[in-house]
């Protein structure tokens, strides 16, 4: 069945606030969740990090929620902090098995403003020579570096429309929305 750009993107919305709204979308289930009850920043290598997560589920299961579920995003280093939160309210369905129809979302526009790339084009460089003069003296085949972007908008960003724009651009993906304690992490992989 094919549904336009407004279907899509009402089937998103779960009538939250929209940076509240945690959703995680595969070829097989659809994980969607408002509100945080509860967050999780342990480590994962902290000693702790397991009793933190019982603890916290049963202190969700007291307060009346049968099946409590933890999401939220986990960085690379497993030394840092996780960004884990447990919804006020989730559910599990199975992924949207619709094809979209092609749309162009031309109203959802933003003028930057400002934009800034860390690190600096120079550091950059310097990360690649450094990352090529490695290889050449140790067994590392494989290095992954990226630039972040940060941009200053006109406007505030409609985080499920974005989504739903990622969405129907990348059908095939796993998209996610992730809200983190100030702000909000979206995207797309494959």
């Amino acid at each position: 069945m094919d549904i336009t750009f407004p279907d899509y993107a009402d089937s998103l919305v779960t009538n939250q606030s929209q940076n509240d709204v945690f959703l995680f979308n595969s070829n097989s289930n659809l994980v969607r969740g408002n509100g945080v009850s509860q967050r999780l920043s342990v480590p994962i290598l902290s000693p702790s990090f397991h009793q933190e997560v019982q603890a916290l589920f049963k202190r969700e299961r007291n307060r009346g929620i049968v099946n409590p579920i933890l999401v939220g995003a986990i960085p690379f280093d497993m030394t840092q902090p996780t960004q884990l939160m447990a919804p006020d309210w989730s559910e599990r369905i199975t992924a949207l098995g619709y094809s979209l129809s092609p749309f162009i979302d031309e109203a959802f526009s933003h003028r930057v403003m400002e934009q800034n790339f860390t690190p600096s084009h120079g550091n950059f460089v310097a990360m690649v020579e450094q990352a090529l003069s490695i290889f050449d003296s140790s067994p590392l085949k494989k290095v992954v570096l990226s630039k972040i972007l940060t941009l200053t908008l006109d406007r505030a960003i409609d985080i499920p429309r974005l989504l739903s724009n990622i969405m129907a651009q990348n059908p095939n993906a796993y998209h996610f929305s992730v809200p983190l304690e100030r702000e909000v992490l979206v995207g797309a992989s494959t």
